[in-house]
C-alpha cells in the first residue's frame, strides 16, 4: 500500500509539473494563443512530428496552434522558424537516457496537455476561452482522403474506403494498429512551403560561405554540395553506418562533390580520420549546432542520399531529391525520392520469390516467419553494392529537379487500392531490377 501510495503521489507531482509549464507556456504566448482556434499537441518521433505538423496546418493555418513534446535531442529548436507565420511552440522534456522512462514521460505530457486544454478552468480564463483539440488520427486520415480526391480524382467515399485499405494493409503486415495515412503522405509533395526568415538567412550567408572555402581548398572549383544521412540503432529500419559508404564517398570525390554527414555520428570521426576523407564534414568543421547544421545542409545540398531516419522527413520538407537506401518496409515510398528496399532472405541467404514480397512482405518490418515457417529477415546491401546504386543515381539525376527511376507500378499486383499506386514521382533504384534476376519484366 506503501508503494502505491508513492506512486499516486510521484504522478500527481509529474502531473503538476506539466501543468504549470503549460501555464507558463500560454502566460508567454497569450496572444496567440488567444487569436487560435484549435491545438495540436504533437510528441511523436521527429520524423512524425515534421509531417504531422506540416498537415496541421495546411489545414488550419494561423488559426492553429501546435505544441512540440519532446527532449532537445530529439527535436529540432530550429524547425519553428522554417514554418512562420504559423505558430509552433516547444515543449521541452528532460533529456532522459532511458528510451522506456523517456516514452512513458512523453506520453504522460501529450494527455496531460489535451486534458488540461479541454478539462482547465483556469486555461479557459487565461485564453479568454476554449481552444478544440484536434487528435492525431482522425488529423491524418482527413488529410490523406482529402489528397485522395484533389490528386487522384476518387470520389469521398471513395477515398475514404482507400484510406481504411491502407490503414488494413499496414496493420495485417506488423499486427499493430499503424496508420497509414502518415507514410501516404509522405509518397505526397509537402503541403507546406518553408519559410526563410532574418535569423536563418543570416547563419544561411555563414554556412554557404564556410562550405565555399572548402571547395576552393580541395578541388578549386565550384560548390557542389551533398548530404548523408547516417542511422544506425537496433531498430529494423536502421542502416549499418558509415562504413557501407565508403566506396560511395570515393565515388563522390571524383565528382568534386563535398559531403556532409548528419545523423548518427558515433563512428564518423574515427572513421574519417582512418581513411583520411579531407571531403566529409559535420556541424563541428563548420562551427554550428547540430540542428540547425542539418536544415542548412539539406536546404543547399543538390541531393541527399542515405539511411531511413527522422531525418527523412525534413528532407522530404524541403523537397530535395534523395536516394534511401536499405529500406524496409520493401513498399515504402517517398515524394521525390529513390529507394532502394532490402530483400528479404531465408537463413542460408536465398531470396525469398518476388511475389512474397509483393504480398506478405510488402509493408513487413520487423524478422519473421514465412508461410513454410522459415526465419527470414531483410538483408543489407554490400559497401560495393551501394556505391553502384549511388553512382547510377548522380549520374541520372544529378541535373535534374525531379527525379526519375524504376516505375513503382511493377511492385504491385491487382490491388488497386494498394498505397504504391498512389505515390507522386517516387522511384525505386534500376539496379533493384538489374541486380535481382527475380523481378519479373512485365
Amino acid at each position: 500500500m506503501k508503494t502505491f501510495g508513492k506512486k499516486r503521489f510521484f504522478s500527481w507531482i509529474v502531473n503538476q509539473c506539466i501543468f504549470l509549464y503549460l501555464v507558463c507556456l500560454v502566460t508567454l504566448n497569450l496572444l496567440k494563443f488567444k487569436k487560435a482556434n484549435v491545438i495540436f499537441v504533437n510528441s511523436y518521433a521527429f520524423g512524425h512530428s515534421v509531417i504531422e505538423t506540416s498537415v496541421f496546418f495546411h489545414e488550419y493555418g494561423q488559426k492553429g496552434v501546435c505544441i512540440s513534446v519532446g527532449s532537445r535531442s530529439n527535436r529540432n529548436k530550429y524547425l519553428k522558424f522554417l514554418y512562420k507565420p504559423y505558430i509552433l511552440l516547444d515543449f521541452w522534456l528532460p533529456n532522459i537516457k532511458n528510451i522506456n522512462i523517456y516514452h512513458a514521460l512523453r506520453k504522460v505530457t501529450h494527455d496531460r496537455i489535451e486534458s488540461a486544454f479541454k478539462n482547465s478552468k483556469l486555461l479557459k480564463i487565461l485564453i479568454m476561452g476554449k481552444l478544440d483539440v484536434i487528435s492525431r488520427e482522425p488529423l491524418l486520415k482527413n488529410a490523406t482522403i482529402k489528397s485522395l480526391v484533389r490528386d487522384y480524382s476518387c470520389t469521398n467515399d471513395e477515398a475514404t474506403r482507400i484510406q481504411n485499405e491502407f490503414d488494413k494493409a499496414r496493420q495485417i503486415a506488423e499486427g499493430n494498429n499503424t496508420i497509414g495515412s502518415g507514410h501516404y503522405l509522405m509518397q505526397q509533395k509537402s503541403l507546406i512551403a518553408f519559410a526563410l526568415p532574418p535569423k536563418i538567412i543570416r547563419i544561411n550567408s555563414k554556412f554557404i560561405n564556410t562550405a565555399e572555402d572548402f571547395t576552393i581548398k580541395l578541388y578549386n572549383n565550384n560548390l557542389k554540395l551533398c548530404t548523408l544521412v547516417l542511422r544506425k540503432s537496433w531498430k529494423p529500419w536502421s542502416g549499418q553506418g558509415i562504413d557501407s559508404y565508403i566506396q560511395a564517398l570515393d565515388y563522390l570525390k571524383s565528382r568534386n562533390y563535398l559531403v556532409n554527414v548528419i545523423g548518427d555520428l558515433d563512428d564518423f570521426y574515427e572513421f574519417r580520420k582512418i581513411h583520411g576523407l579531407k571531403h566529409v564534414f559535420c556541424f563541428a568543421d563548420f562551427k554550428l549546432n547540430s540542428k540547425i547544421f542539418q536544415i542548412l545542409s539539406i536546404m543547399n545540398s543538390n541531393f541527399c542520399f542515405g539511411d531511413q531516419s527522422g531525418i527523412q522527413p525534413l528532407i522530404h520538407f524541403f523537397d530535395k531529391k534523395n536516394l534511401i537506401i536499405n529500406v524496409v518496409p520493401f513498399g515504402q515510398l517517398h515524394y521525390n525520392s529513390i529507394m532502394l528496399p532490402r530483400i528479404w532472405v531465408d537463413k542460408n541467404c536465398e531470396k525469398l520469390s518476388f511475389e512474397d514480397h509483393l504480398n506478405t512482405f510488402l509493408y513487413r518490418i520487423h524478422p519473421s516467419l514465412d508461410i513454410e515457417g522459415r526465419s527470414v529477415f531483410p538483408s543489407y546491401y554490400s559497401s560495393t553494392e551501394v556505391m553502384n546504386v549511388v553512382k547510377d543515381f548522380v549520374e541520372t539525376n544529378e541535373d535534374r529537379d525531379k527525379v526519375i527511376g524504376l516505375n513503382p507500378n511493377k511492385f504491385y499486383f491487382q490491388d488497386i487500392n494498394c498505397m504504391i499506386r498512389f505515390s507522386k514521382n517516387s522511384y525505386f533504384s534500376p539496379l533493384l531490377e538489374k541486380d535481382s534476376g527475380w523481378i519479373n519484366n512485365n
